[in-house]
């Protein structure tokens, strides 16, 4: 599913370009993945990057659910030569630059959605859901499920 609107906002200017922002829930596997994918400023052009966030879930008999982060993880996509004529290597990537760059372009709750939230609207193609936790109580989500 897709996120449509979130009622947490960041509180800094980033210069990151979000592309989308996803969230996958796996039911079996009782597993919950946010991604992003994005753009960065990067040696003179714009370098592409995903993230994702990957957590595991449990739901109480209230309908609960209650979220566990398990790990992050960002991959960088290859550039094209196109992008560096002149160059046969990429430079690096300070990755903590980049993260710190998507902290201030991304909700909070994107990258620590540990805490309990509730489904309060459900239909085959549309969920809004709302956190419960102390950490972003009140945060409210729309999501879109993907065509």
């Amino acid at each position: 599913t897709r996120l449509l609107f979130t009622s947490l906002r960041t509180q800094r200017p980033s210069p990151v370009t979000l592309h989308s922002l996803v969230q996958t829930i796996t039911l079996p596997s009782k597993s919950l993945v946010n991604t992003v994918e994005f753009s960065f400023p990067h040696a003179d052009t714009r370098q592409r990057a995903s993230l994702s966030v990957i957590c595991e879930y449990t739901l109480a008999d209230n309908g609960l659910f209650t979220i566990h982060l398990k790990d992050h993880r960002i991959a960088i996509k290859a550039s094209s030569p196109d992008d560096h004529p002149d160059d046969a290597q990429q430079p690096d990537i300070d990755v903590a630059v980049v993260v710190d760059q998507l902290r201030a372009a991304l909700p909070y709750e994107f990258f620590d959605p540990s805490g309990i939230c509730d489904i309060t609207y459900l239909e085959p193609d549309f969920r809004i859901s709302r956190y419960v936790s102390k950490k972003v109580a009140g945060t409210r989500n729309v999501f879109k499920r993907l065509a």
